[in-house]
């Protein structure tokens, strides 16, 4: 009985002494100490990291519950170099922390300048740098920068390049060469349109006929709109023009016939003349001042100023009413230009009527297959110029018909017919002629072409052929060519504006 106390007091002795223990030697606990940061910078937008540590935050920022220690401040921004600095937070108190970017020399960039051909004049957002290239331009604060280029005999050139920290930019352009090749485009002049239907020339005034932009004036300086919304222009597509000898402008469009004379406008329609049809494509004028008027779906028009003649394919034996050219040869004779339909030739004077086609005639063109040898009826264009006879030479473009493809052909008389069957191209759009008799060529997809030969035979003469590959021309899909006073080529293209040819 004894022993059994004894044991159990023993054992509350150390139950006590070991609750003792616990409870005195346990420490106080610690309480931690905070300070609150306040960040900034300018730029503003930089990515806020402490000790390594992304805190979620962009300056500018104020960030809570900060240990009270030294800690790591580390800015991170697109464009820059990241930027780290020690710093200390106190307790119950606010650190304030502004970081100016542009202080900071480690944070500038360079632009290398460069330019085929060297030599051109650097300008940075407009500003002259009074270098030339090749050259570089230091001490750039990050961001984007528009380099240009200038350089006599050139098109201005510039490239936009972003500068980052630390790094050089390569900012390199080829100026595109304006001794002899010129391109007005509407990503570097005040040409409204790109796409140029058509081209009259009156001294140094070039008139254009675009797809859906209207009339456009341009006297090698300015470019003036004639429009639906700001004329009495009755479209904004101008098939085509021709400038009467009194100065007036003869606009075929899509919705009537307009004429212009700088300051008055006259507008003939199906309803208020005898046009057949608002559908007009060509225009020309005879040696007595009658207009002959071509349309898309109702032949040909004969305006003496007063009355109107129509000749269709129901009231005359032209072959079909999509007219797409006439022209008037030295004696007086019209030839009409039809698709698919061939050439129409009326004599006024005594109303007789013959037609070419590829019944009939040695018209150029030939089959995908070249032993079924049927010719293109396709007319595009027709010129006439001087020849040896008195007629002069008729040129006719050609352009594709299905299974057939097209190309040049020349007649100047009974019988007397040259043809060039794919050349200058397959599909050839217009025909002008220099002061020097050279014809040139505006092919829908293969540039521009030139002749130099009176037309006849074949081998009197020469081919000579401007493309994207072989010169500065910009396109092959042109559509329209003309020749100024100063024998200057004058080009529409699809696409890339009004191009200017000072070549021989």
């Amino acid at each position: 009985m004894k022993k059994s106390l004894t044991i159990i007091i023993g054992s509350l002795t150390i139950l006590f002494n070991s609750c003792q223990k616990d409870v005195t030697v346990s420490p106080d606990d610690v309480i931690p100490q905070y300070g609150v940061l306040n960040v900034d910078s300018y730029p503003q937008g930089a990515k806020i990291y402490i000790d390594g540590v992304h805190t979620g935050e962009v300056t500018p920022s104020t960030i809570k519950w900060v240990d009270e220690e030294k800690h790591i401040l580390t800015l991170k921004k697109e464009l820059f170099s990241d930027y780290s600095f020690e710093f200390e937070v106190i307790k119950n108190d606010t650190t304030k922390l502004f970081i100016d970017y542009t202080t900071l020399k480690k944070m500038r960039g360079s632009i290398s300048c460069d330019t085929t051909p060297r030599g051109a004049e650097i300008f940075i957002n407009d500003s002259a740098t009074g270098k030339i290239t090749p050259a570089s331009i230091d001490n750039l604060f990050p961001g984007q920068y528009t380099v240009k280029y200038k350089k006599t005999g050139y098109w201005d050139g510039s490239v936009d390049v972003v500068v980052k920290s630390v790094y050089a930019s390569y900012a390199k352009v080829t100026l595109e060469d304006t001794l002899v090749w010129i391109k007005y485009e509407t990503k570097r002049c005040d040409i409204p349109t790109d796409y140029i239907l058509e081209i009259a020339v009156e001294g140094n005034i070039k008139w254009l006929g675009t797809q859906g932009k209207g009339l456009i004036k341009f006297d090698d300086v300015n470019w003036i709109s004639y429009n639906t919304s700001n004329s009495p222009l009755p479209s904004d597509n101008v098939n085509y023009i021709e400038i009467d000898k009194y100065g007036k402008k003869w606009l075929c469009t899509d919705n009537g016939l307009a004429v212009f004379d700088n300051f008055n406008w006259t507008i003939y329609n199906s309803s208020n003349s005898g046009l057949p049809t608002n559908l007009i494509s060509c225009i020309t004028f005879d040696s007595i001042g009658n207009s002959w008027v071509g349309t898309f779906d109702a032949g040909v028009a004969k305006f003496d100023g007063s009355n109107w003649t129509v000749y269709n394919s129901s009231n005359s034996i032209l072959p079909t009413n999509d007219v797409r050219s006439i022209a008037v040869d030295r004696v007086g004779i019209v030839w009409i230009g039809t698709r698919f339909g061939g050439v129409t030739k009326h004599s006024p004077s005594n109303n007789t009527w013959k037609i070419y086609n590829k019944s009939n005639t040695r018209l150029p063109g030939q089959p995908m297959n070249p032993q079924n040898g049927i010719p293109n009826d396709n007319i595009e264009a027709l010129l006439v110029t001087d020849g040896v006879t008195p007629m002069g030479m008729l040129w006719i473009a050609l352009g594709e018909q299905p299974g057939l493809i097209g190309g040049i052909a020349t007649f100047r008389g009974v019988g007397y017919w040259t043809t060039w069957v794919g050349t200058p191209s397959a599909e050839v759009w217009d025909i002008a002629v220099d002061n020097s008799n050279v014809k040139w060529f505006a092919n829908a997809w293969d540039g521009l072409s030139k002749f130099t030969g009176i037309g006849y035979p074949k081998t009197n003469g020469k081919w000579t052929h401007y493309n994207v590959t072989n010169s500065l021309i910009g396109t092959n899909r042109l559509t329209s060519v003309a020749v100024d006073s100063k024998n200057i080529k004058w080009i529409g293209s699809m696409g890339k504006g009004l191009i200017k040819y000072k070549g021989n």
